[in-house]
């Protein structure tokens, strides 16, 4: 992918995750080493116990939005809303300081409104097809999460939502940027959201094996890269990034967290829910990232992991990061986040974006919760045990998704 003409940063950084109801708390707790993640308890899913879970607790989206918001819209729209009020507070961006035509939303979203969904079939089967809401096909949408952004802020440029599974916000976040790196917007709220800890998707990952089993102690269910790794827990969040063309951002005085130097995206066309063992098409989605933001793979600093904690994801991770990194594969310090939030499928590569964003800004990178016996088929640098301090000056967040759907964002500091 070319590089973008006009450059990019990030200005502003919101959350609500597993681990906080804001950015800063759960910042904090991921350099603690804290989890996220516990045991299912506020619903049985029927065939299957022991389930661990990543929820987003004490959320209350009263406090965020307006009351038709709250009534009208689902849970992962309520999220999505709140972070992007996050971000542009803490982008300090008032609506004087923006020309609404010029302004947009861009959010990943890998399913929408699952809960819906779920409701509308069961109340389809009590009451036929007067028991389903008038609201249900927009309750659904993926998009609605962007669009209410927009309304929020009144925003009337560019606003889509974008749908490409666990790569949703990775995708979101590249698409943002080079909008503004075309012209077509100043300033763009993006990143990606999902809320979909519900029975039946719960049974189906269960069914497909990829879902690790809570055991005495649900923090620890989820080990990226280890040699017991057993699969992921679900999780639910929200993350939203500010992004400003450099010259509107110096204009109004904005600090930024970084630069958006560039970005890859690819497909692996190997298989529905199995990546290529190989590794060779994510490697060359780092390749083509790398080469827009100009950098070469001894530049990389940091490298934010996909990490899943799944048997057949974290080895062909590791088998593209060798392939696109070569000798440095075996230095460049390299980290998942997900032991701690669980995956946010859709809102996971948003979360693991601003995460490089805060490496640099703190100099301190997070280290793999639960990598205890790292598989000899997943050897890389991995940060273990505690947060690594360090000169940190270009980080790259690599996402994967079903379909093999992949993305790659290189952020720096110049």
């Amino acid at each position: 992918m070319a590089a973008m003409a006009r450059r990019v940063v990030v200005t502003g950084l919101g959350a609500v995750t597993p681990l906080g109801l804001d950015l800063a708390t759960t910042w904090a707790a991921l350099l603690a080493g804290r989890a996220g993640v516990a045991r299912l308890e506020s619903f049985a899913v029927a065939g299957f116990d022991g389930l661990a879970v990543a929820l987003v607790r004490g959320f209350r989206p009263e406090q965020h939005m307006e009351a038709e918001v709250v009534r009208k819209g689902e849970r992962f729209v309520h999220l999505a809303v709140a972070a992007a009020a996050a971000a542009m507070a803490d982008a300090n961006l008032a609506p004087a300081d923006l020309d609404p035509s010029h302004a947009g939303a861009i959010v990943g979203c890998g399913r929408g409104g699952v809960a819906a969904v779920e409701r509308a079939a069961a109340a389809y089967s009590r009451r036929g097809g007067r028991g389903v809401s008038p609201h249900f096909s927009v309750h659904t949408l993926p998009s609605m999460a962007a669009a209410a952004i927009a309304r929020a802020h009144h925003f009337h440029g560019p606003c889509f939502g974008v749908a490409t599974a666990c790569a949703s916000g990775s995708h979101a976040i590249a698409e943002a940027a080079h909008c503004i790196g075309r012209g077509e917007a100043e300033v763009v709220i993006t990143g990606g959201v999902e809320a979909v800890v519900t029975p039946i998707l719960l049974a189906g990952f269960a069914r497909a094996g990829v879902l690790a089993p809570a055991g005495d102690d649900p923090g620890s269910a989820c080990r990226p890269f280890d040699r017991r790794r057993a699969g992921f827990c679900l999780g639910e969040g929200a993350c939203c990034l500010v992004l400003e063309a450099e010259d509107h951002a110096r204009a109004r005085g904005a600090r930024s967290y970084g630069r958006v130097a560039g970005s890859g995206m690819g497909c692996d066309a190997h298989h529905p829910t199995t990546p290529d063992p190989t590794g060779r098409t994510l490697a060359r989605t780092i390749t083509t990232a790398l080469h827009a933001a100009d950098l070469a793979p001894a530049d990389l600093d940091y490298l934010s992991a996909h990490g899943t904690g799944t048997r057949l994801n974290d080895p062909a991770e590791a088998a593209a990061i060798h392939l696109a990194l070569g000798p440095v594969a075996h230095t460049t310090p390299i980290s998942s986040i997900k032991g701690a939030t669980g995956h946010l499928l859709g809102a996971s590569g948003a979360l693991e974006a601003a995460v490089c964003l805060l490496v640099l800004r703190d100099s301190l990178a997070p280290a793999t919760r639960n990598l205890e016996e790292p598989d000899p088929a997943c050897r890389l640098a991995h940060i273990t045990g505690a947060p690594r301090p360090g000169s940190y000056r270009a980080c790259l967040s690599l996402s994967a998704g079903f379909g093999g759907l992949n993305a790659a964002l290189v952020f720096s500091r110049d």
